[in-house]
């Protein structure tokens, strides 16, 4: 049974609150919940440690160079023409135009590395006498992290070893789950142990209350 909208935001709202004080591992492969709720990304294939880091720093590194947007109004053919023409622009893709809407041009481009493209972009759609409608970043979700990053780690078998990889590989990926379970756990305990002991120096810093002296009466 799944959980409506309202309950998923309570949960997510829970995991965060707990998040304040504690370490928090949440396993799963629904990826869009993880980029809403979680600070810190593990993704392991095979039983291998491939990918750490937050979200963003994720998405960045495996993105590679920029993706941008383009909404014009103005002739398809044109629009493209002129796109691919500047400097720096790798790869300009023309998408299929919305049904019912004329006039209006939607281009995904890849930029080469480190080609700062947006205000010759803008610049060359304003020059032309075309109406610039929408001009945005488009980045990686972590899906497209996770198969970027898990593809990249295939094991290569050769064709005379196929058959004792396939005969072996479930006993030595459960295995390989189990060394890298046990290291995201490490990996959780350590900082939660980093985090006691802050609190336990800061305790340490305050100022000891002096204890009131008692005084023992009797009469000589």
């Amino acid at each position: 049974m799944g959980l409506d909208p309202r309950q998923i935001i309570e949960i997510r709202e829970l995991i965060k609150a707990l998040a304040q004080d504690h370490t928090v591992v949440l396993s799963t492969h629904i990826l869009p919940e993880v980029s809403m709720t979680c600070s810190r990304v593990v993704i392991i294939n095979r039983g291998r440690l491939v990918a750490l880091d937050t979200p963003v720093h994720l998405t960045e590194e495996v993105g590679g160079p920029e993706r941008i947007l383009v909404q014009v109004r103005g002739p398809r053919d044109a629009v493209e023409a002129a796109i691919k023409g500047l400097p720096g622009v790798e790869s300009a893709t023309v998408q299929s135009d919305m049904p019912g809407i004329t006039g209006l041009t939607t281009v995904d481009i890849q930029t080469a590395a480190n080609a700062n493209l947006r205000p010759r972009l803008a610049q060359t759609i304003v020059g032309k006498g075309w109406d610039l409608l929408e001009m945005r970043p488009v980045s990686l979700s972590l899906e497209d992290v996770f198969l970027r990053v898990t593809s990249a780690e295939e094991p290569q078998v050769e064709p005379d070893e196929a058959d004792l990889y396939m005969e072996g590989e479930g006993e030595a990926y459960e295995d390989q789950e189990i060394e890298a379970a046990e290291e995201a756990n490490a990996m959780a305990a350590e900082a939660e142990a980093e985090a006691d002991a802050a609190e336990a120096d800061e305790a340490t810093e305050e100022p000891q209350r002096e204890l009131p002296r008692s005084r023992k009466g009797g009469r000589r």
